[in-house]
């Protein structure tokens, strides 16, 4: 039984084709992370909800949600009404804080 010799592929041709594929990969890279940084844009800040910043704070050491609360509270709010803000708007499970964690005091 005689074997069937295929022709060979000219190296150019090899070349072309990988060149083909790298770019086709690298365009689809590159469409796929301006699609994640465009959505992630306009989808807004899933941390704030509804209530708008006013301000960030750095937690220094000692610092409570109750003392924080009792010195930004908006004047007539009371604090315990403050600290829920404060924990929905930086979701928060519980009132620990942790020294140089962010807050955003709505």
């Amino acid at each position: 039984m005689k074997a069937t010799i295929l022709p060979e592929r000219p190296v150019i041709a090899n070349k072309t084709i990988l060149r083909i594929m790298l770019l086709t990969v690298l365009v689809f890279g590159v469409i796929s992370a301006s699609y994640s940084f465009i959505f992630h844009a306009y989808a807004g800040d899933a941390r704030t909800g509804s209530v708008a910043v006013r301000k960030e704070i750095d937690v220094a050491p000692g610092d409570t949600l109750w003392s924080i609360a009792s010195k930004h509270a908006p004047e007539g709010e009371s604090t315990r009404s403050y600290i829920n803000k404060i924990k929905k708007v930086n979701q928060l499970q519980s009132s620990v804080l942790h020294e140089g964690q962010i807050l955003f005091l709505p």
